[in-house]
C-alpha cells in the first residue's frame, strides 16, 4: 500500500478532504502536522528524519500544505486593549524575544526535515516553492523572464523610482497602479496619491503593478495541466477578495489554458491555485498572483470540479515514481518545457529565428 504524507492540521478542510480522496482509492494518508511541534509532536535527526518515531521515508509521496509556522497567537497579534499603557508592550517584549528564539529553532528543525525528505520524495510543493508566497517580488521576476504576461511592477524604497512608476500610468494608458503586499495574503489596494507622499519607506519597501481593470479570474493546475476556472463574482472592490459573494465557473480560452500550465511549470509547482486578471478592453490574460498552497475545498463544492481528487491522483502518480533524487529538475526536461512554451507563442518562435542562427556543418 502506498503512503502520501499530509502535512498540515488534521481539521484542516484541504488536508481532510484530500485525505479522503486518497484513502478512497486504496492509500494510506499520514497526516503530520508541523504546528503541534514540539508539544505533540516529535521530530528525530539522526540517519535521516523521523516525526513520532516513523521514518519520513515511509512516505512514497508526500503533500505540504502548511510546514507549520506556530507563534503564539496573543504575540503574533497581540491581546492588548487600547490604548495600552508602556508598560504593558514594555510586558510583551521579552515574552516576544523568546517565543521567537524558540521558533527560530523550531523552525530550523521543521525545515530541514521537509528539505531532506524533498530530496528523497516527490513533495508537492517543497520548501523552496513555498518561499515563493513570501517574495512575491522574485516570484513575479521569475513569471516575466519565462516570457508570461505579467503586469508591470517595481518594488523597493527608492521613492524617485516608485513615484516616477505611478506619475507615469496616465500616459501609458493603464487604468491605475495598486499597492499590493510584498509577502504573504494581505490586500491589495489602488494607489490614491502618485506622490506615495504617506508610505512609510524608512520602514518597510512598496511593491506597486499596473492595474488591470476587468475580471479576475481563478484557476487550479495539477501535474501540469488545468483543471477550471471560475470569474469571481464581488461587489467592484479592486482587490476581489474583499468582496467576493460568490464564483461562475467559466470556459477559460485556449490562450488562457496554456497560460495557467506554463506559469505552473515556470514556477516548477505541482499544483497551485493562481489568479488572472481578464483586461475588460482588449480580452487579454494577466497572471497577477500564484498561490502554492490554495484552499481548494468550498472551490471545489461551488465549481464541481473535484480539485482534491486532482490532487490525489497527481501524488499517486508521483508516488509510483519511486525513490529517487528529487531537488530539481532535469535538464531534458527544461529543455522540452522551453521548446514547447516557444511553440506556443508564434512571436517568441519568430524573434527565436531571428537571433539564433543556425549552426553550419
Amino acid at each position: 500500500m502506498l503512503t502520501i504524507g499530509l502535512f498540515g492540521p488534521s481539521n484542516d478542510p484541504e488536508v481532510c478532504a484530500l485525505a479522503k480522496r486518497l484513502e478512497g482509492r486504496g492509500v494510506e494518508p499520514w497526516i503530520v502536522d508541523l504546528a503541534a511541534f514540539p508539544q505533540s509532536c516529535s521530530i528525530s535527526a539522526r540517519s535521516g528524519f523521523e516525526v513520532d518515531g516513523r521514518p519520513l521515508l515511509e512516505m512514497d509521496a508526500a503533500y505540504l500544505r502548511r510546514a507549520g509556522y506556530n507563534l503564539r497567537p496573543e504575540l503574533r497579534y497581540g491581546e492588548v486593549g487600547e490604548p495600552s499603557s508602556l508598560e504593558v508592550w514594555r510586558g510583551l517584549y521579552p515574552q516576544v524575544v523568546r517565543e521567537m528564539r524558540a521558533e527560530h529553532a523550531r523552525h530550523a528543525l521543521r525545515t530541514a526535515a521537509l528539505r531532506w525528505l524533498s530530496t528523497k520524495r516527490p513533495v508537492i510543493n517543497p520548501p523552496d516553492a513555498q518561499n515563493l508566497h513570501r517574495t512575491k517580488t522574485f516570484e513575479l521576476e521569475r513569471l516575466r523572464a519565462a516570457g508570461l504576461p505579467v503586469p508591470r511592477f517595481a518594488g523597493g524604497t527608492d521613492r524617485a523610482a516608485l513615484r516616477s512608476f505611478c506619475q507615469g500610468a496616465a500616459q501609458r494608458g493603464w487604468s491605475g497602479v495598486v499597492t499590493k503586499p510584498p509577502a504573504g495574503i494581505y490586500k491589495t489596494y489602488l494607489v490614491e496619491d502618485p506622490s506615495l507622499r504617506d508610505h512609510p519607506f524608512g520602514r518597510r519597501p512598496a511593491l506597486l503593478q499596473r492595474y488591470i481593470s476587468g475580471d479576475t479570474v481563478r484557476c487550479y493546475a495539477a501535474g501540469g495541466s488545468f483543471l477550471s476556472a471560475a470569474r469571481i463574482v464581488h461587489k467592484g472592490t479592486v482587490d476581489s477578495s474583499m468582496s467576493q459573494t460568490g464564483i461562475e465557473v467559466i470556459e477559460l480560452s485556449k490562450r488562457g489554458r496554456a497560460l495557467v500550465e506554463r506559469t505552473a511549470r515556470a514556477l516548477e509547482l505541482g499544483f497551485c491555485g493562481m489568479d488572472l486578471m481578464v483586461d475588460g478592453r482588449s480580452g487579454r490574460e494577466y497572471v497577477i498572483d500564484c498561490n502554492i498552497s490554495p484552499m481548494f475545498v468550498n472551490y471545489g463544492y461551488l465549481s464541481g470540479c473535484d480539485v482534491a481528487g486532482h490532487l490525489a491522483e497527481h501524488l499517486i502518480e508521483r508516488a509510483s515514481d519511486g525513490p529517487g533524487s528529487y531537488e530539481r529538475p532535469a535538464v531534458a526536461d527544461r529543455v522540452a518545457e522551453a521548446k514547447e512554451a516557444i511553440g506556443e507563442d508564434p512571436a517568441l518562435a519568430a524573434l527565436l529565428r531571428r537571433v539564433v542562427k543556425p549552426r553550419k556543418g
